[in-house]
């Protein structure tokens, strides 16, 4: 048998060649191949590539039985251990012939080395040209070993939040650090004592994860095609479990019918009450009237406190800090900059919901007119989508679509508008000129009466039914779910998810640490709580 030294290839074949037939050359076997190798090496080290024949000739040995292995660039054989087959090399291939085997396992263990990192594929075929093979089917396998540099694979990963003894409501946010080259990271948590399991994967070096009440160990493993998984260290803390739904004003707290919601970048909660036709606002516990005056319509620009609105519907918050209001009952679009209100643009027809794209351009769900518009800067309007002053219910190009009565809207990264099109009973959506249908529609309708929509980070979206009752999670996947409330069962109860009852939600928005704002407007209060994985607001429409 001759030592093997200096051969190239990434993969490693074994094929027939020609040997002698004997007498006996054709009785019936099946040769069956398999082939196994390290799932990673590291590069100049040795590791085992172990070829296995098995002759099931029942007893009788299999004759003329040849492999042929060609290796890959930078892989070289080391040494060998192939029992009754006799191995030689010419150029880049090997080829290993026996007369016979036994009808038994014959192991050939080849040595390889791998002069730099890649991955390598070891492909192994073998053929009889003495011996019938009943089922040459067997003959082909293939070993997949990742073979990488050690001083690259040194790389830690560093668990940054939560951190050791800290306390979280779920859904908790992970990050971590970076590895030094492309990798997937997968979170791994142990609750209350159990075996760890995974919450979740993300190519990212965050993940936002639901976990139920205990003390959870957690780490994140990253793996690539660079190196063999990398995990890092163990962290403990405690898991508070789901955030409660809680109210944020009482019942008796000043509210009349609250309608739209928007979040400060300070964390103030911006309300439009449209049953006192006035814009709210809540802080520290507290709710202030901050424009109009309770029980006193009109249409009225100028300072906040002598300003004046008509049943106010949904709301956005501008990046600048102003509050960008859909004043339903006067057809217009209101802004309430600091302390001054003006108005943007009119000739609506009561008008449900208002958002706000990436550079600041307001969209307005034209209800009564049944189009969505997009305001200029002059205060001129354009119709976005829809058919003015016609119902209907037709996805295609955005000039020929149509839409019933819609009303709130949120705007994902991309651009693309949702659209609560509340008298279809849909979500629709509106990107590259053309409008599909997200969700709904129709008497199978999951949706009562959608009036607002919030997405998150994962393009998952936060549907409000009015008159279900309830709030509807609607997947990137499109499958739909009740969030919160019970359908058709209108109620008060703070708590758990499952637990809690609304009465007419309408808006909806979604806070800087991922808990969800709702103006439940039957229960004449606003209620958060925690919906969704997703930790971060995307766009809220209403």
């Amino acid at each position: 048998m001759s030592r093997l030294t200096g051969l190239r290839t990434v993969a490693v074949a074994l094929i027939a060649c020609s040997v002698a037939p004997r007498l006996f050359a054709h009785s019936a076997h099946d040769i069956f191949l398999d082939a196994s190798g390290p799932a990673a090496a590291a590069a100049s080290d040795p590791f085992h590539w172990l070829v296995t024949v098995w002759n099931g000739g029942l007893g009788d040995p299999a004759y003329g039985i040849v492999l042929t292995a060609q290796l890959p660039s930078g892989v070289t054989v080391a040494g060998e251990s192939t029992g009754p087959f006799n191995c030689q090399e010419s150029k880049s291939t090997v080829t290993c012939s026996a007369e016979s085997i036994p009808a038994a396992d014959t192991v050939l263990d080849f040595t390889l080395v791998a002069s730099r990192a890649q991955v390598t594929n070891l492909v192994a075929d073998v053929q009889s040209l003495g011996t019938v093979d009943t089922n040459p089917d067997n003959n082909h396998v293939s070993t997949r070993v990742l073979v990488f540099d050690k001083s690259v694979c040194s790389a830690t990963i560093v668990p940054l939040a939560p951190l050791a003894n800290s306390a979280r409501y779920s859904p908790v946010t992970f990050s971590w650090s970076p590895l030094p080259f492309p990798a997937r990271y997968e979170v791994f948590a142990a609750e209350g004592g159990s075996v760890a399991r995974s919450v979740g994967t993300s190519s990212a070096t965050s993940l936002t994860a639901d976990l139920s009440r205990s003390d959870v160990n957690w780490s994140v493993e990253g793996t690539s095609d660079v190196c063999p998984p990398i995990r890092s260290s163990s962290v403990r803390f405690s898991s508070l479990g789901g955030f409660p739904w809680i109210t944020l004003n009482e019942t008796d707290g000043g509210f009349t019918t609250p309608w739209g919601v928007a979040v400060e970048t300070s964390g103030g909660v911006v309300v439009s009450d449209r049953g006192a036709s006035t814009i709210r606002r809540i802080a520290g516990g507290n709710v202030t009237t901050i424009a109009g005056a309770a029980t006193s319509e009109g249409f009225v620009d100028g300072p906040a406190a002598t300003a004046r609105f008509r049943n106010p519907g949904g709301i956005a918050v501008a990046r600048n800090g102003s509050i960008v209001i859909a004043d339903t009952g006067n057809n217009a679009v209101r802004v309430l900059d600091g302390n001054n209100v003006r108005t943007l643009a009119s000739g609506f027809a009561a008008p449900g919901g208002v958002a706000m794209d990436g550079d600041g351009v307001v969209y307005v769900g034209d209800t009564g007119n049944n189009v969505i518009r997009r305001i200029a800067a002059d205060g001129s309007s354009t119709v976005v989508a829809g058919i003015s002053g016609t119902a209907g219910f037709h996805d295609g190009p955005a000039s020929a679509a149509s839409f019933d009565h819609p009303e709130g809207l949120a705007i994902d990264a991309s651009g693309a508008i949702y659209v609560a099109d509340s008298g279809n009973r849909a979500v629709r959506k509106i990107a590259g000129g053309t409008v599909t249908t997200v969700a709904g529609g129709g008497a199978s309708s999951p949706f009562a009466k959608p009036v607002a929509i919030a997405i998150d980070d994962n393009g998952n979206l936060f549907v409000t039914d009015v008159e279900g009752h309830r709030v509807v999670r609607v997947t990137i996947s499109g499958e739909v779910s009740t969030a919160a409330g019970t359908a058709g069962m209108p109620g008060f109860a703070d708590g758990a998810s499952s637990e809690a009852l609304l009465d007419g939600p309408a808006g909806i928005a979604i806070t800087k640490d991922g808990r969800v704002v709702i103006a439940d407007s039957g229960n004449h209060a606003v209620r958060i709580g925690s919906l969704y994985r997703s930790p971060r607001h995307r766009a809220a429409g209403h």
